[in-house]
């Protein structure tokens, strides 16, 4: 057996290469196996990147996780997406975060998309696909071919709001494409488990000072003008979801606090 303890990030189990592990199907409930690997990924964390494919019924998830512990505070990430180059930007999507379309008035909601590692183009991409597939409002009595059969009163509003929805999805698709420029996209994730990458002639430039400096820590001079982040604090409801409210890390490794409880409650 290996000693954790001794070894250093290039030899650490899971660590730049695939873990493979027996799982059973959530949709058939069929033997499958699950995928795993933890990545280092340059100026911002380790992550660890879990995917599954069942054989059976073709059901698919992926999941992001963080690698380390649990941030003291949030993050918001917003990208101004001006040329065609932005849209090849890496993206981190963690399963807790929120992602917002200002030019759509497009918001989707903390855990609206499951956890997933691609680019700006393909984060466009999944947000047409989630909205095609499981918004009502492109089929039955809302959508626009239904609404064109008949001039029923009652059937107005659900043809503007068909209409709608088909607009946004055509906008979504020209984003994706480049065609519809400047974009703004922003990210929210309370766990601060979310990313998006410099541009590559800006990572090389980090890349190099940081090897340079020995650190990972990048000078002013080559932050990405395009990219704002900002770090807020979490709400309470917001830890109430995460279930942070209900975790206690003071004197964990000691439990003096807690014999102390103890011996109280007994006295009492």
């Amino acid at each position: 057996m290996r000693n954790l303890k001794s070894m250093n990030s290039s030899n650490r189990i899971g660590f730049d290469e695939v873990l493979k592990f027996p799982t059973n199907c959530p949709s058939c409930h069929a033997h499958t196996q699950t995928e795993m690997c933890i990545v280092n990924v340059p100026h911002f964390k380790e992550v660890i990147i879990m995917s599954m494919l069942c054989e059976h019924c073709g059901f698919k998830s992926s999941e992001i996780k963080s690698g380390g512990a649990v941030s003291t505070a949030g993050t918001k990430l917003t990208l101004r997406v001006k040329q065609q180059e932005d849209l090849s930007r890496d993206v981190i999507i963690s399963s807790t975060a929120a992602v917002f379309l200002s030019e759509l008035d497009l918001a989707l909601n903390e855990g609206g998309l499951e956890g997933m590692y691609t680019t700006v183009e393909g984060l466009l991409l999944k947000i047409h696909e989630r909205l095609s597939n499981n918004v009502p409002f492109s089929s039955g009595d809302t959508s626009i071919k239904k609404c064109l059969k008949t001039n029923a009163e009652e059937s107005i509003s659900s043809c503007q709001i068909g209409e709608r929805f088909a607009d946004i999805l055509i906008r979504l698709s020209k984003m994706a494409e480049g065609r519809m420029l400047p974009v703004t996209l922003v990210i929210s994730d309370p766990l601060s488990n979310s990313f998006i990458g410099s541009l590559r002639e800006i990572a090389s430039k980090q890349s190099s000072q940081s090897e340079k400096d020995s650190s990972t820590k990048c000078c002013e001079s080559l932050l990405d003008p395009g990219l704002r982040i900002e770090a807020y604090t979490r709400t309470n409801e917001q830890n109430e979801l995460l279930g942070l409210n209900d975790i206690c890390t003071e004197d964990y490794q000691t439990g003096v606090k807690a014999e102390i409880s103890l011996a109280r409650d007994r006295a009492e």
